[in-house]
């Protein structure tokens, strides 16, 4: 490697761990190719705009960096920084030339990347610097579509409607037909479909299959935004081309709370029955004997997974899982932290594995080599024999050296977003946040651990706290006080926080699972503000304070209680308007509420109403815990996580089988194969010899992708016969409680989760980003919507081989009549979309189609064409609809004798069968 090649590699490197000194030097005094790229086609400009260093940037453009400079995905540096959220770098590179209409390879805009992501403030900059509203991508999508998906987008969409002399249009249409406000409604985005309807949203628009808003929103089971639809002039009696109104979808689907909205305009008694049997439950329980019900509620939380022997093996799995991640990307610096890693909740229902939807999986990359200084408590000594050379190296670390303040580091030039998200679309593919941070040299005093503390906290937790000091570094993220962004970066206690939660007993890991939902599920609807970092705070607090031997049982709703007192005291103790409570680990720290919070006094009186009604909430809490099946495996699919655009490409002549981490690459590389164009003969030539290298801990994915080449050479008779000898392979399930060993360290359990990883057939669901639309050809035409199915824009895809496997099974007819039962009937308790649209593409049995069509509502929320697949099918089939709609009938009845008996001899029943009738008719088709 020549001098110059390795100071360009220095100098990129630089440029990532923000050395700005040493840029600085290196572009004044070296022989640098600002514009020169990576093997990704990335520039420093472009890693530097993707990781909101304003400053660097703006050094970088002085010294004639390229501003529209394109990667292999024809990405611009204004793609990565209006992505992020990093205002002042779009600003920099807006005011220095950047094209804000650049589409990147998928016909996507930064405006498109911004309000799509909700950052409201990169949306105004590049519509003041005319970015086009409008521009729509390769399936039609204009920035006010990507808006419409997500609440959190609210003020971005808003931006996009009123922004003065570009305004987007409010009513445009994707190439399937698709407002804004479809899009809205499908997801459930309350906010979004408010905000259009205000802005003179069309709410009869039709698409292209005569769907309205409003069908969407019943088949996702949307119930408050179906109400705003209706409000509002939807029609709940418009039939689409399927032959369906929203009331009947709503029959099929089984959602009675949805469809007494539905009847209420002209059966407003029927509607009162449909829900009048919540509304009876809260009452009934406020007279509940609290310690009788801490009991119950207890038991339920057992029964859904709840308990420590879980979390250990679940806090196993997530160190696997990082063990993985580090291997894909060539990091040790990657760590998984957040409710995922502490493994008490982050998911409301029960613990097995999955993220809820409204949750996500947080994953820091800790920047290797640069190091921070905080000015006045640094104690770092430099070892160096000359002292020339201490002196330069003194002189270095004087520019790393910052002040500290109230948990924060006083560091200007960096944005303050501190996460890059991913959405996620399902509980198998959670959101993901990738959080950039930087270490500092050493941590800030922790109270806590300080000589005379008291505390209720065990002395070996204590004591293994004061050694992650030593094993895990401080750092700091790209996060500020209100009013401060771009000037300080908050710190994290992040690997503390994780140790401590992880220490948990089955008691106290319940109620800060019930603690956390109560803030983010009760209190949030009824005041704006708090976060679940709030409901961790209280915990670490009571975990302080309350003696062990205090934590019982029959204590629960006690314990609750006493953190319910404890927050609305700190709402109502701290005078200044915008902070909640103190830090825990730092004291100085204040912990802030969310920027468009409301006034204090309100979130108080909202957490107070809960306490009033605390044992009500808790049962509602209960009835929707749901108990594990099974064996009560942990759900454990490592390549659902983060899909790398641009992995490392593999060496397949070696003699060596792949390691497990590998097979994330080897298997995008064959799916790339199978969608290329070029000659089929060589390439899947090459392609079935690399696939030989896959060991068996991914043999469906493996032997699928074989049976697929095979049938694009049209050797059909050898595909299927590796599909029949596969009839009897069983993938796993996910990883077994039974690894657990009480006596086993963490490490050495992590261990066993990666052998049993390797022992049994674990890889068969990936997550996968193309640089292009991706399609298997060889597949029949109705499957290749599915497989692979798109989830995000336009190139990010799902894969699940072990339903495709099965597709092709049935769609060779190679599979007798008792395997596919089973595998019909395993559908039932799936929550991926593949299997349960397979299984309703094959399965015969109408009583068992109509009960996974009554489960598909909750599991395909965000996807249009799992809607529409599911419309089709119901379209054809009368006798299905018969029997979905029987069953809804049948539950409403038994509901409604239940909650109101003198409601049957009143004749509410027999109007109820009279007022389902309509819906009983099997649909006719438009022409």
């Amino acid at each position: 490697m020549s001098t110059t090649d390795s100071e360009q590699l220095i100098f990129r490197d630089n440029v990532r761990n923000f050395k700005i000194w040493d840029v600085n030097w290196q572009l004044k005094n070296g022989n640098l190719k600002v514009n020169s790229p990576d093997a990704r086609g990335r520039t420093a400009l472009t890693d530097s705009a993707w990781l909101g260093y304003a400053a660097m940037s703006e050094l970088l453009i002085r010294h004639s960096a390229e501003v529209n400079a394109i990667d292999a995905i024809q990405t611009s540096p204004l793609h990565r920084a209006a992505w992020n959220g990093h205002a002042a770098t779009v600003w920099i590179l807006l005011k220095n030339g950047a094209n804000p209409n650049l589409p990147n390879g998928i016909g996507r805009t930064p405006l498109h990347a911004s309000a799509g992501n909700g950052h409201v403030d990169c949306v105004k900059l590049l519509l003041d610097y005319r970015a086009d509203s409008n521009y729509q991508d390769a399936d039609g999508w204009s920035p006010l579509h990507e808006a419409a998906m997500r609440n959190r987008s609210s003020k971005a969409l808003n931006m996009l409607i009123r922004h003065q002399g570009a305004q987007a249009n409010i009513d445009l249409q994707t190439l399937v037909g698709q407002t804004p406000l479809h899009i809205a409604a499908r997801c459930g985005a309350k906010l979004a479909v408010c905000d259009l309807i205000s802005a003179g949203a069309n709410v009869i628009a039709l698409d292209n299959s005569g769907s309205s808003p409003l069908h969407y929103a019943v088949t996702a089971g949307n119930q408050d935004v179906v109400s705003h639809l209706l409000k509002s002039g939807c029609n709940p009696n418009q039939c689409n081309v399927f032959g369906f109104t929203p009331v009947r979808l709503a029959v099929f689907f089984g959602l009675t709370n949805i469809l007494a909205q539905l009847v209420s305009y002209k059966e407003p008694y029927l509607a009162f029955l449909l829900t009048k049997t919540r509304d009876r439950e809260l009452d009934w329980s406020q007279n509940s004997d609290e310690r009788a019900f801490s009991q119950e509620l207890h038991e339920a939380m057992n029964a859904a997974g709840f308990v420590t022997d879980r979390a250990r093996v679940m806090a196993a799995v997530v160190n696997c899982e990082q063990d993985i991640l580090r291997a894909r990307w060539k990091s040790e610096s990657i760590y998984i932290v957040g409710s995922y890693a502490e493994c008490w909740g982050n998911n409301r229902s029960r613990m097995n594995g999955t993220t809820d939807l409204k949750s996500d999986v947080d994953i820091v990359d800790l920047n290797r080599t640069a190091l921070f200084h905080v000015k006045e408590q640094c104690q770092c000594t430099i070892d160096a024999q000359h002292s020339l050379v201490a002196a330069a190296m003194r002189k270095h670390d004087a520019r790393n050296t910052f002040e500290y303040f109230q948990g924060h580091l006083c560091i200007s030039g960096i944005t303050s977003k501190p996460a890059q998200s991913w959405d996620g679309f399902s509980i198998l593919r959670p959101a993901t946040d990738l959080v950039q941070a930087f270490k500092l040299c050493t941590y800030p005093r922790i109270q806590l651990l300080e000589p005379g503390y008291t505390t209720q906290i065990p002395e070996d937790i204590i004591e293994q706290l004061k050694c992650d000091l030593k094993n895990y570094p401080y750092h700091v993220v790209k996060a500020a006080p209100p009013g401060e962004e771009g000037k300080k970066c908050r710190g994290s206690a992040a690997f503390l926080e994780n140790r401590l939660l992880r220490s948990m007993t089955t008691v106290q890991g319940q109620v800060y699972s019930v603690i956390k939902d109560l803030v983010k599920e009760e209190i949030s609807k009824r005041a704006i503000g708090l976060r679940s970092y709030h409901a961790k705070t209280l915990m670490f607090q009571l975990l302080d304070k309350i003696p062990r031997d205090d934590w019982k049982v029959e204590n629960f709703i006690k314990i609750v209680r006493i953190a319910l007192e404890m927050l609305r005291t700190a709402l109502l103790q701290e005078p200044q308007s915008s902070k909640c409570m103190s830090h825990f680990f730092f004291r100085d720290a204040p912990l802030y509420l969310k920027i468009d919070h409301n006034e204090k006094s309100q979130i108080a009186e909202a957490v107070a109403a809960i306490e009033a009604n605390l044992i009500g909430f808790l049962r509602q809490f209960k009835d929707q815990l749901q108990p594990l099946v099974g064996g009560g495996n942990l759900v454990f699919h490592p390549f659902m996580l983060v899909p790398d655009p641009s992995p490392p490409s593999l060496n397949y002549s070696r003699d060596t089988p792949l390691y497990y981490y590998e097979v994330y690459t080897a298997v995008r590389d064959a799916l790339l194969s199978l969608s290329s164009a070029e000659s089929r003969d060589v390439g899947h030539r090459d392609l079935l010899r690399n696939l030989s290298k896959i060991p068996d801990f991914a043999r469906i994915a493996r032997e699928t992708l074989k049976a697929l080449a095979l049938l694009d050479l049209g050797k059909n008779d050898e595909a299927k016969k590796i599909l029949r000898a596969c009839l009897g392979h069983q993938v796993s399930k996910g990883v077994p409680i039974s690894v657990n060993d009480p006596s086993s360290d963490p490490e050495l359990l992590k261990e066993s989760v990666k052998r049993h990883l390797e022992s049994v057939d674990s890889a068969w669901m990936f997550c996968f980003v193309f640089n292009k639309p991706l399609q298997l050809s060889m597949l029949p035409e109705y499957a290749r919507q599915l497989f692979p199915k798109c989830i995000l824009y336009v190139n990010v895809y799902y894969l699940n081989f072990n339903a495709l496997f099965k597709f092709l099974c049935l769609d060779q007819s190679i599979v007798n009549t008792s395997t596919s039962a089973v595998w019909f009937e395993d559908s039932l308790q799936s929550h991926d979309s593949q299997e349960v649209l397979t299984t309703l593409e094959f399965c015969r049995d109408t009583q068992l189609k109509a009960k996974l069509i009554r489960r598909a509502a909750g599991t395909m929320a965000d996807q249009i064409n799992d809607f529409q697949a599911i419309w089709a099918l119901l379209a054809k089939d009368p006798e299905l609809i018969r029997v979905c709609t029987q069953l809804t009938i049948d539950e409403a009845v038994a509901r409604v004798r239940r909650t109101s008996p003198e409601a049957v001899q009143a004749g509410g029943e027999q109007r109820f069968r009279d007022c389902q009738q309509p819906a009983v008719r099997p649909p006719l088709l438009v022409q």
